[in-house]
């Protein structure tokens, strides 16, 4: 039978049992036809069907007729795209049968086929909305519905200036008081992401949702309303808000201008897991990609696209960008076909992802150059990479998102799939169980399953997973097994995650002017770095030996008056209200709103210092003559997170914030909703054993989910970082 979700749709059969020698037989047509939206598919599948079946069609046709606002606007999808639909207006939207819909030309007129002889009802939608509706009656020689009027839409012509010439920024509109916000929040026809306003396609190039790309004077159109508008150049810039009011058929102007405040010396920054329209999920246009990689000033960026190498070297020559940002091509392997991964369960299962930087880019190879990732440990993965070109003494092997979610029975990544638990120290030898798989050498392979050098602990702009994959970093550091930290946006479009946010800030001896891969990359793998979304934390260890010691993992002998010295700065929309000194995972020292400077406006164009301090390392290091590794953290409070299924990784939040992570706050029914369930229902040992015990219920789910803290209002000091890093903390 069929089935439809965020990755795939599919169309089947009836639901029947099958015997056994019985059979089923289905046949599908693929045609592929120029042109925008579904009409032009739609067409030809009328078509096959009139040859196939003897069913006939009939053309409808009409006119789309702005009332007012730009006439150009109606060759653009977002503005009136007509949906065809089979039944009455009488009818509720849901119970009509959608058949097709099509896109008006410039001059507002459009036609489409439909099944003859039948009756329909068009609505033109536009921002989200419907904004017209018709009913006609079509006979077999096909219907004309006429003049369609329609409300003229607003727009407004963006400029922003950074250090006061025209660059590339990203402008984020959001609606200014509740009336707007009510009447223009949507999504793109009624799926994907709920858009504060729709200005175009969530995955397309901009405007995409209520994102804009802005180099000189832009115009947007947008529904009537009251807007705020924030002009963001990248987390080493001043923010700047306008608000305005535009009409129906209106035009209105706006002005931004940002300032670069710097990122500290002897520093590049760097975002390690980015995609484009090479990859399967992905659409934006490589233009729009590149001209987001400026937006955000980044000085790195790794293209690491699912399955294939690209190097996007038309977008890059034509938007003059190389001497912006320097380019390393990688990739993301993304196993898709399920095998007998790990003995200790009886299902198939993938590695999760990896990346692997730099891989040379082949116009003509398989995949681009891309190794083929199917039905391999990722040790041997490592060896079939060498082959297409990775430069194993000097290239970087990043384990992705460690601890995500399935997609499609898919583990996302690799020690989850093999089930490490974190309340037992890690297995060096394989002993035929899936933990032991860590550090297993498959047979034939010179490398080993760990021989990786990087792992993701903030991953997308919405960091909630962030405790749990950090929890992972804790347990392998603990153990000696050294791996840098990194900070990533893993960015498929304009809309699911802002590129570079977050990033790394890598200290180097190289330049963006004098780029030397190989000893980049030899900083990264010795991790002399951190990862941000908006914090910049320079900690020292000042009295070793009588240097000072940036992060690392060179070992630092210290003297007994040695200073632990912490400075946090960063731009003022970026809020800082909690520093942590976690010393071997736990957190020994806490400093509080109290003890951090607060600036007053947070479109301030300076850089703010927020904390300066330097602190006694004796009185932070355990006892003994013991190696000890210190991780200092700056920006929100944690957020309440929990462990319902006693793995040592956190998997719950507080979702029903009574203040205590047990069972109640658990989504029974995956369907967003938290049960009210009776206080005492099951104590979180009862929990435990439904997870792990002889009568564990595979199919019941006790944990999870991990949610972020909600969004600040509108007039909260932190409101203008939740716009420009959506769903981040």
């Amino acid at each position: 039978e069929g089935f439809h979700s965020g990755q795939i749709s599919a169309m089947g059969t009836k639901r029947r049992i099958i015997e056994p020698r019985d059979y089923e037989i289905y046949e599908r047509f693929i045609a592929v036809a120029p042109g925008e939206g579904a009409a032009p598919g739609v067409d030809v599948a009328l078509e096959l069907r009139r040859q196939l079946f003897g069913e006939p069609f009939a053309t409808v046709t009409g006119r789309v007729v702005l009332q007012g606002g730009r006439a150009q606007a109606l060759g653009e999808h977002i503005r009136a795209a007509v949906v065809i639909s089979e039944g009455t207006i009488e009818d509720p939207i849901e119970a009509r049968t959608p058949i097709t819909e099509v896109l008006p030309l410039a001059d507002g007129t459009f036609e489409a086929r439909v099944p003859a002889s039948g009756t329909y009802v068009l609505d033109v939608i536009g921002f989200g909305a419907v904004l017209a509706t018709v009913q006609l009656d079509v006979g077999a020689d096909g219907a004309d519905a006429g003049n369609i009027p329609v409300v003229g839409a607003g727009d407004i012509t963006i400029d922003v200036t950074v250090d006061g010439d025209p660059d590339h920024t990203q402008v984020f509109v959001m609606p200014a008081d509740d009336d707007t916000a009510a009447r223009v929040a949507a999504k793109y026809f009624g799926s994907s992401t709920v858009c504060p306003v729709l200005l175009g396609p969530p995955f397309g190039g901009s405007p995409a949702c209520n994102r804009v790309l802005v180099n000189g004077p832009t115009t947007i159109d947008l529904p009537a309303g009251r807007y705020e508008l924030f002009a963001s150049a990248g987390l080493f810039a001043s923010m700047q808000k306008a608000t305005v009011e535009v009409g129906a058929g209106e035009s209105a102007s706006v002005s931004l201008a940002l300032v670069r405040l710097g990122q500290p010396a002897g520093t590049l920054n760097a975002d390690f897991h980015v995609h484009g329209a090479a990859s399967f999920d992905s659409t934006i246009p490589d233009e729009d990609r590149v001209k987001a990689f400026m937006a955000a000033g980044i000085d790195v960026i790794v293209s690491t696209d699912h399955d294939a190498v690209w190097d996007y070297a038309n977008a890059i020559e034509a938007l003059d960008a190389a001497q912006r940002l320097v380019l390393v091509t990688g990739t993301e392997t993304t196993g898709q076909i399920l095998w007998k991964l790990n003995p200790s369960v009886y299902f198939p299962q993938v590695i999760g992802h990896w990346i692997f930087w730099p891989l040379p880019f082949d116009p003509e190879a398989p995949r681009h150059g891309a190794p083929w990732d199917e039905l391999v440990e990722p040790g041997a993965l490592i060896g079939r990479a060498a082959e297409r070109g990775y430069d194993v003494e000097n290239g970087v092997v990043q384990l992705n998102h460690p601890w995500g979610n399935l997609e499609f029975a898919r583990d996302l990544g690799f020690p989850r799939a093999i089930g490490i638990r974190l309340d037992q120290p890690a297995l060096r030898f394989f002993d035929g169980t899936g933990p032991s798989l860590f550090f297993r050498t498959p047979p034939g392979s010179a490398f080993s399953n760990a021989d990786f050098h990087a792992q993701e602990i903030m991953n997308s702009t919405n960091n909630e997973q962030m405790q749990s994959m950090r929890a992972l970093w804790f347990w392998e550091l603990n153990q000696g097994i050294v791996r840098a930290g990194t900070a990533n946006s893993d960015s498929h479009s304009l809309t699911d995650s802002v590129v570079g946010t977050p990033r790394n800030l890598v200290r180097t001896s190289v330049t963006r002017d004098n780029f030397d891969l190989n000893a980049f990359n030899a900083d990264v793998r010795a991790g002399h770095m951190i990862g941000t979304n908006g914090p910049i934390i320079d900690a020292t260890i000042e009295g070793g030996g009588g240097d000072t010691h940036h992060p690392g993992f060179a070992l630092v002998p210290v003297s007994a008056d040695a200073k632990l010295r912490v400075r946090i700065s960063g731009p003022a929309w970026v809020p800082v209200r909690e520093v942590r000194v976690i010393v071997n995972g736990e957190a020994v020292l806490l400093f509080g709103e109290d003890d951090i400077a607060q600036p007053d406006d947070p479109f301030a164009t300076t850089d703010v210092v927020r904390f300066d301090e330097s602190i006694d390392l004796a009185g932070l290091l355990p006892g003994g003559r013991k190696d000890t590794w210190i991780l200092v953290e700056a920006g929100d409070p944690l957020p309440l997170v929990g462990d319902l299924d006693c793995d040592g990784v956190p998997d719950t939040s507080d979702n029903n914030a009574d203040g205590v992570v047990d069972f109640r706050d658990v989504d029974r029914d995956g369907d967003g909703i938290i049960a009210n369930a009776d206080p005492g229902e099951l104590t979180a040992d009862e929990e435990c054993a439904l997870n792990y015990g002889a009568n564990a219920d595979v199919n019941r789910p006790s944990f999870g989910p991990l949610v972020g803290p909600p969004p600040p209002g509108r007039d909260a000091v932190a409101y203008p970082f939740s716009v420009v890093t959506p769903g981040g903390f």
